[in-house]
């Protein structure tokens, strides 16, 4: 894949943190799991297409999540272009 990227001379960005919420529902419990291992630089993964029987539950999740992290003194920022171009390794 990375060869793949390169060759495409396009930025490959994997996550740290994953909650498989494509696939389960995002939850408090799994939230709270994960608020005891993030760390610093960390990138977490979470989809922003959502089956309708879990919105709500993933919009509370994702609100704990928030104020969890930010009451760790984390703040959270899209990776931005710079990010990106720092992460690629053309040769």
């Amino acid at each position: 894949l990375l060869r793949v990227a390169n060759k495409l001379r396009m930025p490959l960005i994997l996550w740290s943190v994953r909650f498989y919420d494509s696939v389960l529902a995002l939850t408090p419990k799994k939230v709270r799991a994960s608020l005891q291992k993030i760390k610093s630089g960390d990138i977490i993964l979470l989809h922003d297409e959502q089956k309708i029987k879990n919105q709500t539950l993933f919009l509370e999740s994702l609100d704990l999540l928030i104020d969890g992290l930010s009451k760790k003194g984390f703040s959270m920022s899209p990776l931005n272009e710079l990010q990106m171009r720092g992460a690629c390794r053309f040769s």
